[in-house]
């Protein structure tokens, strides 16, 4: 995370247009330094300051919300035709704002996350929602194809990165299944780490459980009982709040929770502690969800030979909530033979 200024610049040379940048050193200087460049005929003023956590994400913030209406005349530049009134409106609506110091004072950047799935302003992540929440509407009706558009992966894929800059924590957990997964952009596991782990550090449990599974499976089994301990913490916390996890994602936990633990029956592809504690905590919702999948597989004749390791998973839950689990993986060792 990257404190520093987000600044808004203005030059007498070039009417109409404010420069929107960042530093970590004072304003002035960044000012005195760029009309120091030659081909600048008048110095710059800085018209507005604001100092943030992370100034990188507040200035993406910025620069993809001015992009969106139209005030950017170069994609590459950092320059914007828009009021400067609105310009500044921008600038204060980017989440992570904080208190301003001096220009001498130094501007200190945490050397590491406080934890892996820190509790958000979820003030500013709402007073934001204006900004991100059309953008994550159209992104995901083209994820899913409705309701007249077509299904379009890469498209969606570009709809839900503006929308991460706009501040939707929704939108990372979609991009790093997407780079999981290999929809609308090349298969990326490596980035889908990185995605799920910048989602969860601005608070999304969503990401924090997507980021423990993955760790688990390219096995570094530490990191994955930290993501399922933190996200076992958060959901204690506030639960869904349509914010940092929606109702659907919740869905989604518990039957990964469900088909996980037949994984271990079946595979004897054992549960991490944390992973134990998690269902722990929420065993009614995982057992209704074993249930309900389990309904689903006796649906299909083809899947006949599941159901019985259906009927283990459900007794394998049940021992992980009277904390037996794993006192009995010899006799799953004998079973799975």
């Amino acid at each position: 995370m990257d404190a520093g200024y987000v600044y808004v610049l203005a030059n007498s040379a070039m009417p109409g247009l404010v420069k929107v940048g960042r530093t970590a050193r004072s304003t002035a200087e960044r000012a005195a330094e760029l009309s120091r460049a030659t081909g600048v005929p008048t110095p710059f003023i800085v018209v507005f300051e604001q100092l943030f956590e992370d100034c990188v994400a507040a200035e993406d913030f910025v620069h993809t919300y001015l992009q969106s209406k139209g005030f950017r005349p170069s994609a590459d530049r950092e320059f914007f035709n828009a009021p400067v009134a609105d310009v500044v409106r921008a600038v204060m609506s980017a989440i992570g704002a904080v208190e301003s110091v001096s220009a001498h004072d130094k501007v200190k950047t945490p050397n590491a996350m406080d934890s892996i799935c820190p509790e958000p302003d979820i003030k500013a992540l709402i007073g934001a929602m204006q900004y991100w929440l059309p953008v994550l509407d159209r992104a995901t009706d083209l994820y899913f194809g409705r309701p007249s558009l077509l299904q379009d992966y890469r498209a969606a894929f570009v709809s839900f990165s503006e929308a991460a800059k706009l501040g939707s924590l929704d939108a990372y957990v979609y991009i790093g299944k997407m780079y999981r997964d290999g929809k609308g952009t090349a298969k990326n596991v490596t980035l889908a780490i990185e995605t799920f782990k910048e989602g969860a550090r601005k608070g999304s449990v969503a990401c924090c459980f997507y980021l423990g599974m993955l760790y688990e499976e390219v096995e570094a089994f530490d990191n994955a009982n930290k993501c399922f301990a933190a996200t076992t913490e958060a959901l204690l916390r506030y639960g869904a709040d349509e914010i940092t996890l929606t109702t659907n994602d919740l869905a989604d936990f518990f039957r990964v929770c469900a088909w996980r633990t037949r994984r271990e029956i079946a595979f004897r592809k054992w549960l991490q502690p944390a992973f134990e504690d998690l269902i722990r905590h929420n065993l009614r919702s995982v057992l209704d969800a074993a249930h309900a999948e389990n309904m689903n597989v006796l649906k299909k004749p083809e899947y006949a030979d599941m159901a019985a390791h259906w009927d283990e998973t459900l007794d394998r839950i049940r021992a992980i909530g009277r904390g037996e689990a794993n006192s009995d993986r010899r006799v799953l060792d004998e079973r799975c033979k």
